[in-house]
């Protein structure tokens, strides 16, 4: 049969882009025989990594602010009441930390691979230092009930670290120190189910991130279930619990915040809604932007062996 057309390189695929205005101050780069040159398109490459970064910076900036205030408001409260002590600026220091986790775990993408495994191994440490706290609590909780003399019969000793003791039914008392003894397992499952990730050989930086989301989601979803529960259990004992400090804080805070902070993690289409909005407040951003913070800096050898190797078709052989 007759030989197949020669293939003609897809430097002009390049041109109409190479012509379009610059940046302001900047001439539009010169064309050699109607063909966008390397140089040409490498300049214009440069112009959408500055775009890229700019646009990054919108993304990432906001929550990465407004995360990391966040979570050094909750390190301040929670180190002062445990100085202290103090139980009510520790359950306070406790309803910064999942809009926090949320809010800081916004600013990754999955081209941040550093950053996102960063994240896991904090997370490791983070979920299983939240265990050894909880069960902690459950073995005080269970020692201060064992040690308690001279009670009314079906009475046991309500106690928490950092905290008044009170004397409350038992049924009451045993709710409450298995639901601490559950948030002790979610601490450490979670932190066994990140370490396993991590441990299977490195999985993608999206798979990796897209655990993190899962597994924070998950366990601050059940600490926003388990917290309120166990001062409503307490509120069911004593009514006047009601007007205590640490029933608006630990209760309906934490249940204010770590709720919306679960949802946010758990749900993809939110979590791209809210990116997607950042970074479309930048003006004059293209598809070409995004490709060349996917390219980062080293753009040369592969635009060059693209332009050697890669062909077009022209419209009239469509």
């Amino acid at each position: 049969g007759a030989p197949p057309p020669t293939p003609t390189p897809l430097a002009p695929a390049f041109a109409r882009s190479a012509r379009s205005p610059g940046p302001p101050g900047r001439p539009a780069p010169p064309r050699v025989g109607g063909m966008a040159t390397t140089a040409e398109i490498q300049r214009l490459l440069a112009d959408s990594r500055r775009a890229g970064r700019a646009r990054r910076f919108r993304v990432s900036g906001p929550p990465l602010a407004v995360g990391g205030l966040l979570a050094m408001t909750a390190v301040v409260l929670i180190s002062l009441g445990h100085s202290l002590p103090d139980g009510d600026l520790i359950s306070l220091g406790g309803v910064f930390i999942p809009p926090a986790i949320a809010v800081l775990t916004l600013a990754l993408l999955p081209t941040d691979t550093l950053a996102v495994r960063a994240l896991a191994g904090a997370s490791v440490a983070m979920w299983a230092v939240s265990g050894v706290t909880a069960l902690s609590s459950t073995l005080y909780f269970a020692a201060k009930a064992a040690g308690a003399d001279g009670l009314p019969e079906g009475y046991c000793v309500y106690a928490i670290p950092a905290a008044s003791d009170g004397v409350y039914p038992c049924w009451i008392t045993g709710i409450t120190a298995g639901a601490v003894a559950l948030l002790a397992l979610g601490g450490f499952s979670a932190a066994a189910a990140l370490l396993w990730t991590l441990r299977r050989g490195w999985p993608s930086t999206a798979e990796l991130l897209e655990r993190c989301y899962r597994v924070n989601g998950l366990i601050i979803a059940l600490g926003a279930v388990l917290v309120p529960a166990i001062h409503a259990i307490r509120l069911a004992a004593e009514p006047e619990y009601a007007r205590a400090r640490n029933f608006e804080i630990g209760g309906v805070g934490q249940l204010a915040t770590a709720l919306p902070s679960a949802v946010l993690l758990l749900k993809r289409g939110m979590r791209v809604r809210i990116q997607s909005m950042l970074g479309s407040r930048s003006e004059g951003m293209n598809v070409a932007a995004g490709i060349a913070t996917y390219m980062g800096s080293h753009s040369k050898k592969p635009l060059s062996a693209a332009l050697s190797r890669m062909r077009y078709v022209t419209l009239d052989r469509v």
